[in-house]
């Protein structure tokens, strides 16, 4: 078996024509271009452009089929061609282009790992069309990701633990139309006035020919996010710090360790000003003194906070690197804690957050689905992490160990192929105290998100220390949420999940009260606060509180969005005041807005 502790070099990444790169701000490192593996490359296949060649691509092979009239298509496993690859080949990530106007064209990924029980409630992978002559794809205005117009079908491999996944696709010239500018209204004759804070529209795109369409189609497994556009998401953060502080967000990046491959492995830390010291945090020596962007530009550590009043609560994502709904979950977050939000300054008043955005962004950039660049599931290495082999498992065990008294919370953020919901697994602790506090943050979860289900939810001994058949007999007591709790002690310590595709139920969401739960059952989040509670200030207005009503049951859930996910993961951090009891905006024992909206009924109290 592969020795785990293996730090031999991996593929060493092809040179390649890198991805588009940001304009550089002074103070700000610019994100570094994406260099393309081996296995990231561009063919020609009967008129077809194919293409993974950018950052979480996987597309390796693609043939034609003449008597079937197919595009036979090949994944790449994780860490392929190697000594460590992997047998996984779930994630495909690709673009088409040079199709005629309104081709059909039938594609089949021919090596799918089977995922028998996604594909048939209907899971639809993704698309988005893009104008060939759009310099950079990944701009919000190009990101219009949709799931495919029609069902796919699977065929499984006999004897194999692979399927075959076939879709069929039309090149509509239609899509364009999506890109083409719109008139400019009487009473905004200025080009540069934008104050409705819609995106700007491109320029005119060429037309399409009788030859070539003109656009370019990407297909994904799911939602992608890439390592680059992580990367220029906290870019954008970093120019606007000063805009942030000014309203009394405090906003710090810093590289807590590099991966394997030399990328970032950013730590955010977010609070209000609040408690803020002079110092910073003491440097540790897996943490490098300059960042790869540039070597004039300083890692500087996060600025300490008084923790005797502030407590931590840590939250971290893509530690598989396809599982991306997590990517959104975590952007909910991280939107919802920089928002203006009453809910959001009370969460800065009370905690620092530090976050973690993607703690395996070399398996995000190489296209895998599981693993890092040598083929290890990062999750099954927190018991014993090797600060060589794991990173940034080291880097973040080593940085809770160290903060272990002043940790509230740790949370992992995953997704789930064949479980439907979202839901959380918990640990199992021996005090019946403990353990009641352990699942009642769940429970307050699913009172803030209708896409979270408690229900679904697993606190058992077994989830503990279970062996997973992919991963070499290696258990469960490797992964984050039970070897932080080993490690700190704490009782939160989470790995919430999100299904692909759909849940069983949408929750019910009820209308605003005020509960609080026994001290005994929500010790350690009742901190002291800074000043006046928001609770006997909140002035928004009637019109404002609409966002914060209730929902009405529905008999079933629609697929996910990337808006869900976002969704679900501010229910998280809301959870959060729940538990401490300084929710200004507390859903629990309100009244439930009923499908008539003659009258209402009477919620549920915890």
């Amino acid at each position: 078996m592969r020795n785990p502790n293996d730090i031999s070099p991996p593929e060493t990444p092809t040179t390649r024509t890198p991805d588009s790169v940001r304009v550089p701000v002074p103070g700000c490192p610019c994100p570094l271009p994406h260099v393309p593996t081996e296995h990231q490359r561009t063919m020609e296949v009967n008129s077809l452009i194919f293409s993974s060649e950018f950052d979480s691509g996987n597309l390796r092979k693609a043939k034609f089929d003449d008597r079937t009239n197919e595009y036979h298509l090949y994944q790449s496993r994780d860490a392929q061609d190697t000594a460590y690859e992997a047998p996984y080949t779930t994630w495909f990530h690709f673009s088409v282009k040079g199709a005629k106007p309104g081709q059909l064209a039938q594609f089949v990924i021919m090596n799918m790992n089977k995922q028998n029980r996604l594909y048939k409630q209907d899971y639809r992978p993704l698309y988005k069309v893009v104008p060939n002559d759009v310099s950079d794809p990944s701009l919000p205005i190009y990101n219009n990701w949709q799931r495919l117009p029609s069902p796919v079908s699977i065929k499984p491999h006999a004897g194999e633990n692979l399927m075959s996944l076939k879709f069929k696709f039309k090149f509509d010239v239609h899509f364009l139309k999506q890109f083409e500018p719109k008139p400019t209204s009487r009473n905004n004759t200025s080009s540069n006035n934008n104050n409705n804070n819609t995106p700007p529209h491109p320029p005119p795109m060429t037309p399409s020919s009788p030859d070539d369409c003109n656009f370019t189609v990407y297909f994904a497994f799911c939602f992608p996010q890439s390592y680059t556009e992580s990367q220029n998401t906290l870019h954008k953060l970093d120019v606007s710090a000063s805009a942030l502080a000014s309203k009394g967000i405090y906003y710090h990046r810093e590289a807590l360790t590099l991966s394997l491959d030399k990328r970032r492995v950013d730590m955010i830390t977010l609070s209000n000003l609040e408690g803020k010291m002079e110092g910073r945090d003491a440097p540790f020596h897996f943490t490098p003194s300059t960042v790869p962007e540039s070597e004039s530009h300083q890692n500087l550590r996060a600025h300490k906070f008084d923790l005797q009043r502030k407590k931590v609560c840590f939250i971290s994502s893509r530690v598989h690197p396809g599982e991306t709904p997590a990517q959104f979950v975590f952007d909910g977050i991280l939107n919802f804690l920089l928002s203006d939000d009453v809910r959001a300054k009370q969460l800065r008043k009370q905690y620092v957050f530090k976050l973690v955005p993607m703690l395996n962004p070399d398996g995000v950039a190489r296209g895998h689905y599981r693993c890092d660049s040598r083929g290890v599931n990062l999750n099954r290495f927190y018991d014993e992490p090797c600060p060589n082999a794991h990173p940034s498992i080291y880097a973040v065990k080593h940085f809770l160990s160290s903060n272990a008294s002043n940790l509230r919370l740790y949370l992992d953020l995953h997704a789930h192929a064949s479980k439907r919901g979202c839901f959380i697994y918990g640990n199992h602790l021996e005090k019946e105290e403990d353990q009641l506090a352990n699942q009642l943050y769940v429970k307050m979860i699913s009172m803030n998100s209708p896409w979270f289900e408690y229900k679904g939810s697993d606190f058992s001994q077994k989830g503990m220390s279970g062996k997973d058949k992919r991963d070499n007999g290696l258990t469960k007591e490797g992964s984050g949420r039970v070897g932080i709790y080993m490690a700190t002690g704490i009782p939160h310590c989470y790995t919430l999940e999100c299904n692909y595709n759909v849940g069983l139920n949408t929750g019910v969401v009820g209308n605003c009260s005020k509960v609080r739960f026994p001290e005994s059952m929500t010790a350690g989040f009742a901190q002291t606060v800074f000043g006046e509670s928001p609770v006997y200030g909140y002035s928004e207005g009637v019109r404002g509180l609409g966002r914060y009503l209730g929902n009405p049951s529905r008999m079933t859930t629609p697929k996910y969005n990337r808006e869900m996910f976002c969704n679900v993961g501010e229910g998280c951090v809301i959870a959060l005041l729940d538990m401490s009891g300084t929710n200004p905006i507390c859903r629990l024992g309100g009244n439930v807005p009923s499908t008539n909206p003659g009258r209402l009924t009477s919620g549920s109290s915890i």
